[in-house]
């Protein structure tokens, strides 16, 4: 027999031991408490996912049951679209095959085909276009056709461009096309008028002719020129040589202006 005083072990009093026991049946309360709420938990888990499949499989079932329905309509409405299109085929062809005009309006509207009857299509009246204008002549100014005419006659004569003096003063001798002023000028007023054209070569540019002719068209002056460029530096603050083109217009209808 080995006594207790030989080992050195302390003896437990009767508190001790009751509340060992204490800790013990408390542990073993604790972890049978946790095993319960893992099943719970389990089968709170189970619950939840056969809903979640439950829920699941009804709306596949609701979305395919609405796939139908949509598909069926579809197909009807297509079907019917078909049939207003068939319907108003076979009419617009029993129409033409008995060659009379349809007269009333025909109605093509999504999977209708009406023919209203209270209404008659007519077809609309052409519009005649509008007149030429007609440019009235004047006994000192050259008209459009004139220009044309009097071009026309000195490019066949002169085709290069330069013409002798005598061969233009015989174009403009009348009778001719020109404007009244034209038919009282002698020869001699011709002359002395194209020989301001005349260059080094005895040769006058009847295309400078053919602008004065374009004449009383005003031509500006020296010093209306020299107030356009001032104003137009006045525009170009940048010195870039461009404007605006609001700018240029207001600057040439002023030039205008002064000058008739």
């Amino acid at each position: 027999v080995v006594s207790t005083q030989s080992t050195g072990v302390p003896e437990l009093t009767p508190e001790e031991i009751a509340r060992q026991k204490m800790l013990e049946r408390a542990g073993m309360e604790c972890t049978a408490a946790l095993l319960s709420e893992d099943k719970a938990l389990n089968l709170k888990l189970s619950v939840i996912k056969l809903r979640a499949i439950n829920v699941i499989k009804d709306l596949k079932d609701r979305a395919a049951k609405v796939y139908d329905i949509q598909n069926d309509w579809i197909g009807q409405r297509f079907q019917k679209e078909m049939d207003s299109i068939k319907t108003m085929c076979e009419m617009l062809s029993d129409v033409i095959e008995s060659e009379k005009p349809l007269l009333p309006q025909v109605i093509l509207s999504d999977e209708k085909f009406e023919v209203d009857l209270s209404y008659k299509m007519f077809e609309p009246p052409v519009t005649p276009p509008p007149d030429e204008p007609i440019e009235m002549p004047t006994p000192n100014i050259f008209t459009i056709a004139q220009i044309h005419e009097l071009h026309r006659n000195l490019k066949e004569v002169a085709p290069s461009g330069f013409i002798s003096l005598d061969m233009l003063v015989e174009m403009f001798e009348p009778p001719t096309f020109l404007p009244e002023i034209w038919q009282n000028v002698t020869t001699q007023q011709l002359e002395e008028m194209f020989s301001r054209h005349l260059c080094e070569t005895k040769f006058i540019t009847w295309k400078t002719v053919l602008l004065s002719c374009l004449l009383p068209v005003p031509l500006p002056t020296q010093s209306q020129l020299i107030n356009t460029a001032k104003q137009y530096r006045t525009i170009d603050k940048d010195n870039t040589g461009r404007s605006i083109w609001l700018d240029m217009l207001r600057v040439t209808y002023g030039l205008v202006m002064t000058t008739s």
